[in-house]
């Protein structure tokens, strides 16, 4: 929801431009034709994979293969099948790697979260309705949810933090 990649054809560039979400790569890789994914200031190139890249902060996860990461500051990285990296202007750091079931459940129409923080559900929930999702009291951000919602009742997903938590949504 809310992603964005603009994928030009033409037989001789094979390349994505990731303009924002979050947008996972199942690539065959072709040594006579590498897989590009442009994304903010850095360029990853597919050795083979399925990754994950995340625009906003920008972050890479790999599951399979691997990828090559160059940024515009000269910064460079290949990472491995199980990592996941953060990609700043000034370092390339590594993060633990999201779990492929709950990063990529939106594919299955589901939202599903482990352990993760109210804001980090707020945000998420919001990619998915016309209103945004804010949580007003900034206490009730270290709340933690589990759970699994489906992406065309996000009211029901409302409905069900309120009964499950100490809070109460508002439609303003």
């Amino acid at each position: 929801a809310g992603a964005a990649v603009e994928l030009p054809l033409v037989p001789w560039r094979h390349q994505a431009r990731v303009l924002r979400g979050t947008v996972l790569f199942d690539i065959r890789h072709d040594d006579a034709r590498p897989f590009h994914v442009l994304s903010q200031d850095a360029r990853l190139t597919d050795l083979g994979t399925r990754f994950l890249v995340e625009h906003e902060p920008l972050s890479v996860a790999v599951y399979d293969g691997k990828v090559q990461v160059e940024t515009a500051q000269g910064l460079a990285a290949a990472i491995s099948p199980g990592h996941a990296v953060a990609i700043g202007h000034d370092a390339i750091t590594p993060r633990p790697l999201p779990d492929e079931a709950l990063t990529t459940a939106w594919r299955d129409g589901l939202l599903r979260f482990r352990d993760a923080p109210l804001s980090e559900v707020a945000a998420r929930l919001s990619r998915y309705r016309s209103l945004p999702v804010r949580v007003g009291d900034g206490a009730l951000n270290t709340l933690r949810v589990n759970g699994v919602f489906r992406i065309d009742d996000m009211d029901g997903a409302l409905a069900t933090l309120e009964q499950a938590l100490p809070l109460q949504a508002r439609h303003t």
